[in-house]
């Protein structure tokens, strides 16, 4: 691959589970499938350990890593490979946590609005002896 290329480095499930105790929405091949969409993307490869990215930048000869600014200076060992680092400022109007939190709770409403849908109360007409069956949804 040639220098100009964009490589997206995406954790892995196993990654995410044993190195940061962090359980994805959406797996790493549905996670690859959406980046790899994005038509700047060149290649996506899965991040399987913390030490990856001093071998990375040597298998996949990268010149520039570019990481989010709340890891300011915890990259910076990558300059002694000759690759330049750098942080780009979080988008403020952008929260992974209220996103995680909107998932979970749109998750737990999908769930009870199933539960409910199971609840079909069979009402019987005293007079005529038929069954009425009502379906209440969410």
């Amino acid at each position: 691959m040639n220098n100009s290329g964009l490589i997206v480095v995406i954790s892995s499930d196993e990654f995410n589970w044993n190195e940061k105790h962090k359980k994805c929405y959406f797996t790493y091949e549905q996670r690859k499938a959406l980046v790899e969409a994005i038509r700047y993307v060149d290649l996506v490869i899965p991040e399987e350990s913390w030490s990856q990215k001093r071998t990375d930048m040597h298998e996949y000869h990268i010149d520039t890593f570019v990481m989010g600014d709340d890891w300011k200076g915890r990259i910076d060992f990558l300059k002694e490979e000759g690759v330049e680092v750098v942080y780009l400022p979080r988008t403020p109007e952008i929260s992974s946590s209220q996103i995680k939190t909107f998932m979970t709770q749109t998750q737990s409403m999908v769930r009870a609005r199933r539960a409910m849908m199971i609840l079909i109360p069979i009402q019987e007409n005293e007079e005529s002896g038929e069954c009425a069956r009502d379906l209440f949804i969410f």
